[in-house]
C-alpha cells in the first residue's frame, strides 16, 4: 500500500511538472513551475546550498503543490530538475534540517516531512 501512493504521488508531481512545461498557460494565473519557483529564490553557493535547496523543495512542495507532507524520495526528485547534485547523504541533510535548523518537522508517517514555521518564515518571496 505505501510503495502504490509513493508511485501515485509521484506521478501526479510529475503530470503537473510536465503539463506546466508543454501546455501555454496564462502566467497571472499559472502556478511556477518548480525550477521558476527554485531559481527566482535560490541564493546560496557552496556550503549553504544544500540546505536551501532542500527548503525551498520541501516549501515548494507544500505550499505550491499542495501536499500536507513530502517524502525524503520526493525531495530527491527535485535536484535534477534543476540541475543541481543530490547531497551524498540526502537523509543526513533531511534531517539536519529537522534537528539542528527546525526548518522540517516530522510528518504523520514514517519518512514524511513538513515544513515547519521557521522554515516557512526564511522562504523570500519574488520581487
Amino acid at each position: 500500500v505505501y510503495k502504490r501512493q509513493f508511485v501515485e504521488r509521484q506521478i501526479r508531481f510529475f503530470k503537473r511538472h510536465l503539463s506546466q512545461e508543454t501546455e501555454p498557460q496564462d502566467t497571472e494565473k499559472a502556478q511556477p513551475t518548480l525550477e521558476e519557483f527554485f531559481n527566482s529564490r535560490s541564493s546560496r553557493k557552496g556550503r549553504g546550498a544544500i540546505q536551501e535547496s532542500l527548503l525551498l523543495f520541501g516549501y515548494y512542495l507544500q505550499v505550491v503543490e499542495g501536499q500536507p507532507e513530502f517524502s525524503i524520495e520526493q525531495i530527491g526528485a527535485c535536484f535534477p530538475l534543476v540541475g543541481r547534485d543530490m547531497p551524498k547523504n540526502l537523509h543526513h541533510s533531511v534531517g539536519t534540517l529537522k534537528r539542528k535548523h527546525g526548518w522540517f518537522k516530522e510528518g504523520s508517517k514514517r519518512g514524511f516531512y513538513s515544513v515547519s514555521e521557521a522554515g516557512r518564515t526564511l522562504v523570500k518571496p519574488v520581487k
